[in-house]
């Protein structure tokens, strides 16, 4: 049996076992952590990865992989992320042009659950499905444009 087929295999049982929520488009919530070490990266990525933009750790439920059980389907996808209001719900206008970040580490629910949504369906505590954490210390060129909530994303492929 040949190795894609082994991996295929395993991805679709594991897939199985544990529900994901696939996140195409819509509204979330964002928010930024700071991880000098390089070393805690759910998608396993190392530093030099880190060279192809900006990075975030997305939702563990959209992720896909959940208490750290390491990669997920998730891991590499780009999302097209965009504000349209303050964190006090005022609208921006005009609505500024999409920044794409890659995922490249989980959100994971249980060390942060008033932003990261738990199990499937659910909620965070500020009432979004999804959740978007943005690496500080990778991305701090932009962090001051997006450090409000809600906005609009797109996966980008």
């Amino acid at each position: 049996m040949r190795l894609e087929s082994i991996l295929v295999a395993t991805s679709s049982l594991f897939s199985s076992a544990l529900a994901w929520t696939w996140a195409k488009e819509g509204i979330a919530s964002m928010t930024w952590y700071t991880d000098y070490s390089h070393e805690n990266l759910a998608c396993n990525c190392v530093p030099n990865a880190m060279v192809v933009g900006p990075t975030v750790a997305l939702a563990e439920v959209a992720y896909g992989a959940f208490d750290h059980f390491g990669s997920g389907p998730a891991c590499g996808l780009c999302y097209r992320l965009s504000p349209f209001a303050t964190a006090d719900g005022k609208p921006l206008s005009p609505i500024p042009e999409p920044i794409v970040f890659r995922v490249t580490d989980e959100c994971p629910h249980q060390s942060n659950m008033e932003w990261c949504p738990g199990p499937e369906g659910g909620l965070n505590d500020h009432g979004f499905a999804n959740h978007f954490d943005v690496c500080y210390n990778r991305n701090y060129y932009i962090i001051n444009r997006l450090i409000i909530i809600p906005f609009i994303f797109i996966i980008y492929l």
